[in-house]
């Protein structure tokens, strides 16, 4: 790391800045493993010294690149770990530059929605369902809910009077979640 002069930032490689991202911040979180990959991949795609060489041309001929091998959605991914390199060295007091990765995020498939084609099918699986499993797959079928919210559920979030869930959901949107009612 090259010494700050004149009340300058100090200046990180692409590889130091990874490393200390990894080691104050992405150890910690929830899937530390997938950070590392998304941070090996990015240190293979740009071929810059220097954190403050990234450009916007360069995170554009990265993104062309990777468009080839793997879907949208992965490059979204790291990205979004680059722009967190990016933010948290400069929080941290080192230079960095002044980029907004999100303009360059791509469009994203919609989420794949799995459903059964017919009643049939799901008779099938609820007549060699174990007894016990029953009545959490007829929830799911009939109410769309995530095995975790049905697993989770609580009796008062049962409303048999009007026959209604009461769920909080998560939400990316909002913290702590959002509150579900399905009939």
């Amino acid at each position: 790391k090259e010494q700050p002069t004149n009340g300058d930032l100090p200046k990180l490689t692409l590889d130091e800045a990874c490393v200390i991202f990894y080691k104050r911040h992405a150890q910690y979180l929830s899937r530390p493993i997938a950070v590392l990959r998304n941070l090996n991949q990015l240190k293979r795609q740009i071929n810059v010294t220097y954190l403050t060489d990234i450009t916007p041309q360069v995170i554009t001929q990265m993104v062309d690149e990777r468009k080839r091998y793997v879907a949208n959605a992965t490059i979204n991914r790291e990205l979004m770990v680059l722009s967190s390199i990016i933010n948290k060295c400069d929080l941290w007091g080192y230079e960095a530059p002044k980029i907004k990765i999100s303009r360059f995020k791509l469009k994203e498939k919609a989420e794949n929605i799995k459903y059964l084609d017919s009643w049939e099918t799901a008779q099938k699986i609820i007549d060699n369902a174990q007894e016990h499993l029953k009545p959490i797959i007829y929830t799911a079928l009939y109410t769309g809910l995530r095995r975790s919210n049905i697993l989770k559920l609580k009796w008062q979030e049962l409303d048999f009077v009007n026959n209604l869930i009461n769920v909080k959901v998560k939400d990316r949107t909002k913290d702590g979640g959002k509150n579900l009612t399905i009939p």
